[in-house]
């Protein structure tokens, strides 16, 4: 059985979908099941609604807007028919996790992700690309220049890299 049947199966048509007005979440991605009131919703259509996808979760303290119209064209490209449903609102604020600390800003990259840096240990120096941006004192994802071989660093400065423990 589809899931698009699975979830208008149980649904009768005009059924309304309580939108909240705002939501601040704390995973990677956005789920239609986190912006709106599923307590009145049966199981099948809860499982429905949370594998729509409307992109990501806003950085820390950031926040976007998501409308009716995108909820039902994501509704739609995921084989679902949007005119089974009408909305509260016509937009809900998402918020990313917390609040920076007033005042802070993440540090500039001392390493971009894609560029080649030195990775640097007791025992030996190699060339390693960057897999991640880092500013100084961040643990990144790297890989061997030689070997694509994957480990993690610490960030000591602008294109130098100290390998933690374990990898060579």
């Amino acid at each position: 059985m589809s899931l698009a049947f699975c979830l208008l199966a149980a649904v009768a048509p005009g059924d309304a979908l309580e939108l909240r007005e705002s939501v601040r979440l704390e995973g990677r991605f956005v789920r239609l099941i986190d912006l709106v009131d599923a307590s009145a919703l049966g199981e099948s259509d809860r499982s429905g609604l949370s594998r729509v996808y409307l992109g990501r979760v806003p950085e820390a303290g950031r926040a976007r807007i998501i409308t009716a119209e995108a909820i039902r064209r994501q509704m739609e490209y995921r084989g679902l028919d949007p005119a089974r449903f009408s909305f509260s609102r016509e937009e809900v604020e998402v918020r990313g996790p917390g609040r920076p600390e007033a005042g802070t800003r993440r540090p500039e990259p001392a390493v971009r992700n894609r560029s080649l840096v030195r990775a640097v240990s007791p025992d030996y120096e190699v060339d390693a690309r960057a897999l991640q941006d880092g500013a100084v004192g961040d643990e990144i994802l790297l890989e061997y220049a030689s070997s694509q071989r994957r480990f993690r660093g610490r960030v000591l400065e602008s294109g130098r890299v100290e390998v933690a423990g374990g990898a060579r």
